[in-house]
């Protein structure tokens, strides 16, 4: 925002910075970089002009009680003066409850001061599965603004964004709800009894799934919602580690209110396993990616496939479009299509190293990221192995 960029840590903090870092001086309300810099229990170290300059700094754990399974994952939404985020609260170790249940799940702090503003549980924390990964998405559905947050229990849910900084902290105002695991997911067995949510993660001794993208169960919501036209879209997942099973694609009206599961179902899309990836929308068509690798383009109106393409490989990062192209980046290669109904096949490149991030178009340039690359692609330069000298 402006002059500064949030960032959630792996310390489950989300950390305000100045862009210029400690060049323009040191400014607050946070101070003492030498000590954040140190480390806890170490003593100060000295500073440099060079170094970055912290604004402030709001600890998940310490100041909400958090225990966030792994480490906190999520990217702010910085909407005016406020600041959404999820709270990074998770499951155990040995993923069998949570063990905070009652902590925040979504908070709202003051982007300039970091002052709590609002929080949120829905109940979530006695029903997720795993953790709260997802970065929220913030728009206006019928003059109203609304936050939306897919959760770790398999809900997508909207709130009523806040209109001013509130002098004490707020409970948000839920506005509707939307299950995206349809009865057969939650209970594939058809006898009603609960099913075992970690019994489809492949490292388990007593998996049933055969690793192929055909195992049947409950999934969570991995990728931020997409809002475009009034509609939401999300796709199911879980943790990649688990392995791969079936996922689904959908298709949210916005304008509803209350429990949505059935009144706000535009469409949905089984034809695709499971996917941490956010869709791109352009042109009347929806593209989507797999876990697996598998690249979809979908009818936006009607959600019935155009095409699938099979790139044998892992695909985390969402397929941004751009320039009539679509961008899809797996652990293997950077694989190119043209955005249309009709499936077609630009180009495959390797980028030198596994690839997990979304490509990313500015200014006429298409810039993507690998683990040791960072690649800067003008418009009309011919993309080619070799093409470009990457930076590390």
């Amino acid at each position: 925002m402006g002059d500064r960029a949030d960032v959630v840590t792996t310390s489950c903090e989300i950390v305000c910075l100045d862009v210029k870092g400690l060049s323009d001086g040191n400014d607050g309300p946070l101070v003492d970089e030498s000590t954040c810099i140190a480390g806890s229990k170490n003593p100060p170290v000295p500073i440099q002009k060079t170094d970055g300059d912290i604004l402030w700094k709001f600890d998940l754990v310490d100041q909400l009680g958090d225990c966030p399974h792994d480490v906190a994952a999520c990217s702010v939404l910085v909407d005016g003066p406020i600041l959404y985020c999820t709270s990074a609260n998770g499951v155990n170790h040995e993923q069998t409850f949570c063990l905070h249940p009652d902590a925040p799940s979504f908070i709202a702090l003051e982007a300039v001061t970091a002052k709590l503003l609002a929080t949120g549980t829905e109940n979530l924390g006695h029903r997720m599965w795993h953790c709260l990964l997802v970065p929220p998405t913030v728009e206006v559905v019928n003059g109203k603004r609304l936050v939306f947050f897919g959760c770790g229990d398999g809900l997508c849910y909207a709130f009523e964004a806040l209109q001013e900084v509130p002098s004490a902290p707020i409970h948000f105002k839920k506005v509707w709800s939307y299950d995206c695991n349809p009865p057969h997911f939650r209970d594939p067995l058809g006898d009603g009894k609960p099913f075992t949510y970690y019994i489809g993660d492949k490292r388990k001794k007593y998996t049933t799934t055969k690793i192929d993208g055909t195992f049947l169960g409950p999934s969570e919501i991995v990728a931020s919602p997409v809002f475009h036209e009034g509609r939401v879209y999300g796709t199911m997942g879980q943790d990649p580690r688990h392995g791969r099973g079936r996922g689904l694609l959908h298709c949210i009206d916005a304008s509803k209110t209350g429990d949505i599961t059935h009144s706000g179902c535009v469409w949905n899309y089984e034809g695709l396993e499971r996917s941490i990836s956010s869709v791109a929308i352009s042109d009347g068509l929806v593209d989507a990616a797999e876990l697996s690798g598998k690249a979809h383009c979908l009818e936006e109106d009607t959600g019935m496939p155009c095409w699938v393409h099979e790139t044998n490989a892992e695909t985390w990062s969402t397929p941004p479009v751009a320039d009539g192209k679509v961008y899809v980046c797996t652990k293997k290669n950077l694989v190119t299509l043209d955005a249309g109904k009709e499936k077609k096949v630009i180009s495959e490149i390797t980028l030198g190293s596994t690839t997990y991030a979304t490509p990313f178009v500015a200014k006429g340039t298409l810039f993507v990221c690998s683990q040791s690359y960072l690649w800067a692609v003008p418009k009309g330069a011919k993309f080619t192995q070799g093409a470009a000298a990457p930076s590390k």
